[in-house]
């Protein structure tokens, strides 16, 4: 097992995020399924959370997504199963491939935190959602 450290991101910080310098550099894994169509932050790739399970599937992700991002922010509905475990996984294969970046992190309390904690100057930030 590998000992890759996934740590965990606010939705104030991903936002921050989103609007800052590091927007670029800067990648949002929506590990949702089918809800994911019901609103979603802009941008997000959609890559539902049991494309995670085999090696071969996690490393396709990396090698398609994870090239030139320095960080990387999963997460699912409530980022406290899905999200946390797929980080941990896109970590572990990082990690077994010898990477030190992309640094991977969750977005704490997942699409349903950032979604509640959206405030006007914030809809630009999300699409497929109304309020």
């Amino acid at each position: 097992m590998y000992a890759s450290a996934v740590s965990f991101l606010a939705p104030a910080r991903v936002k921050a995020m989103l609007r800052g310098a590091e927007c670029g550099k800067l990648l949002v894994l929506d590990v949702r399924d089918s809800d994911f169509a019901g609103g979603h932050i802009k941008g997000a790739e959609n890559i539902p959370a049991a494309r995670f399970d085999g090696d071969e599937m996690v490393d396709q992700i990396i090698a398609r997504f994870c090239q030139d991002v320095e960080v990387v922010v999963v997460h699912c509905y409530l980022s406290q199963q899905r999200g946390p475990y797929c980080a941990q996984r896109l970590a572990e294969r990082l990690e077994a491939q010898g990477c030190t970046s992309p640094e991977v992190c969750v977005m704490a309390g997942g699409w349903k935190r950032f979604r509640r904690e959206l405030e006007m100057d914030d809809f630009e930030l999300v699409e497929g959602f109304s309020d």
